[in-house]
């Protein structure tokens, strides 16, 4: 028996507790059903939370997480989101042997609610389950490639930033300063020496 809700007891508190009620005939976690009277209701029951397990605690949530309006929380959304692929097969695998069993299109018995109408449809939930995996294939697929095209912009604009940068520097460096021709210096002394000459012949005449 798992004790009663109190103040001091947190979230993990809770889930460890009914973590605790988990095993492999849930039938005897019913008030006054620790012992069971008909044994064929305690595999009624099992296929029963089998079942509705799959169609609401995994096709509902993971098909509500999809949703462009969810209202699921984001860290919720999250685990949800990748909890499903990596299970993916472990479902189909479930729905494959329940029809191999013939329980499609067999009816749903809660011994503990009024009597329901409605029946098992393995076929429809194994469809709408991989249909389900496609769309979230899908989504990933466009997330990448948004991804993709993000980081090429990235990328683009770091170069064009760079390359600007470059042009930007290279237009504010001084011009630069072109060498000294040994040639120009030749002929430019080449007067200077002949004017030399004439003055020193003009001296030995005078004298």
């Amino acid at each position: 028996m798992v004790a009663g809700w109190s103040p001091v007891q947190s979230l993990s508190s809770v889930l460890l507790s009914i973590q605790s009620l988990m095993n492999p005939k849930p039938y005897h976690n019913e008030p006054g059903y620790e012992v069971a009277k008909d044994h064929r209701a305690v595999d009624k029951y099992n296929d029963y939370i089998q079942y509705q397990t799959l169609r609401v605690a995994v096709y509902d949530m993971v098909k509500n997480q999809l949703g462009p309006e969810s209202c699921m929380p984001e860290a919720l959304k999250f685990i949800v989101r990748n909890l499903f692929p990596s299970m993916y097969d472990g479902f189909v695998i479930t729905c494959d042997t329940c029809i191999g069993r013939g329980f499609d299109g067999t009816a749903l018995h809660d011994p503990f609610s009024r009597p329901q109408h409605d029946t098992m449809q393995y076929c429809k939930l194994k469809e709408l389950i991989v249909e389900l995996k496609l769309q979230c294939d899908r989504d990933d697929e466009e997330q990448d490639a948004l991804d993709e095209q993000a980081q090429g912009a990235t990328a683009r604009s770091a170069t064009s930033g760079a390359e600007e940068a470059g042009l930007a520097a290279a237009s504010q460096s001084p011009a630069p300063v072109e060498p000294h021709s040994p040639s120009s210096s030749l002929f430019t002394n080449v007067p200077a020496a002949a004017g030399a000459e004439e003055s020193g012949a003009s001296n030995s005449n005078t004298g």
